[in-house]
């Protein structure tokens, strides 16, 4: 995750994905105070938790069926 942070934060453009959203989010009001950063930071997380939760979905299909192909291969050989 550092590595991911630290390639945005080294590019002049944030990425279009959540990670270079937030990011953006956070240069744009780095020079305001803590809990308005703060708050901000949160809004933007909270914003972006929808299309991420949605890919997860995804993933734990995939690591239940995954094991069970795998095991259906190894039987009908």
């Amino acid at each position: 995750m550092n590595r991911e942070v630290n390639d945005q934060l080294g590019t002049d453009q944030a990425g279009d994905n959540p990670l270079g959203r937030v990011l953006s989010v956070g240069q744009t009001h780095m020079k305001d105070e803590i809990d308005r950063l703060e708050l901000k930071l949160a809004e933007a997380i909270m914003a972006e938790r929808p299309s991420i939760e949605r890919g997860i979905s995804f993933v734990k299909i995939v690591s239940v069926v995954a094991p069970l192909a795998g095991l259906l291969g190894t039987v009908t050989e």
